[in-house]
């Protein structure tokens, strides 16, 4: 080709240009680089500029999107290859097809397109605002389950914090409402009103849902005072 030299020497520079930016051509990745722009950069005339990139679009050397951005093709095949360079390449690919889309304001979906366009950014910020609200309801609901079910009602926003760490699921939640309901039944909570029945706080930080309670006793045996004789006796005598 007549003045091949001169295509190959730009062609090359172009190369090196678009290392940067992963392939694409633009001042500050933003301003989309002219003839007379590249012409003083590569330090050839605009006339030969413009025929190169006339020459490398129909080979499909570069390719120029309506922005007026330049893409340097399989730029990915001159850094280097690696296990990861089906990834690369992909993404290179990827990236184009993106640029492509956003310009069109087409953001259809793509499979495996590591780049998302700002609609689908903004979708993406609504589903995950809606998932935290619904995660905020269960865990105030299974709050005001535990809340609701224990006697002694200080705290609350403490009791909250330390709820918001615990994290329960529905099952651990179920499990501590039926301890509280048990351990309402005890002899230590029903002691003068109530009197000792541990803060709620306290009770959560030291998972007191896991207490065993003491096994009911008849009176008098625990302290071996009856032998045998009296034990048959009382059994006999006992109403249940």
């Amino acid at each position: 080709m007549e003045d091949g030299y001169l295509y190959s020497n730009i062609l090359l520079k172009l190369y090196l240009k678009s290392l940067k930016g992963v392939g694409k051509l633009s001042y500050n990745d933003r301003i989309p680089y002219t003839p007379e722009m590249l012409a003083k950069i590569l330090r050839h005339s605009v006339g030969v500029v413009e025929k190169a990139i006339d020459i490398f679009v129909k080979l499909e050397l570069i390719e120029i999107l309506d922005s007026g951005a330049i893409f340097v093709s399989d730029i990915q095949n001159f850094v280097g290859r690696s296990s990861t360079e089906a990834d690369r390449i992909r993404e290179y690919r990827t990236r184009i097809d993106q640029e492509k889309r956003q310009l069109k304001g087409d953001c259809t979906n793509v499979q495996e397109v590591p780049y998302k366009c700002t609609t689908e950014i903004e979708i993406e910020k609504e589903i995950e605002k809606e998932i935290d609200k619904d995660k905020t309801s269960v865990f105030d609901k299974r709050f005001e389950e535990f809340w609701k079910a224990y006697p002694k009602k200080v705290g609350k926003g403490y009791c909250r914090d330390i709820w918001k760490k615990l994290k329960p699921s529905q099952k651990l939640t179920d499990e501590i409402v039926a301890a509280i309901k048990q351990q309402k039944k005890s002899e230590q909570w029903e002691k003068d009103k109530g009197q000792f029945i541990p803060n709620p706080a306290t009770w959560l930080n030291q998972e007191r849902w896991e207490d065993e309670l003491p096994k009911a006793t008849n009176a008098g045996f625990e302290n071996n005072t009856y032998d045998a004789d009296d034990f048959f006796q009382a059994a006999l005598n006992r109403k249940d």
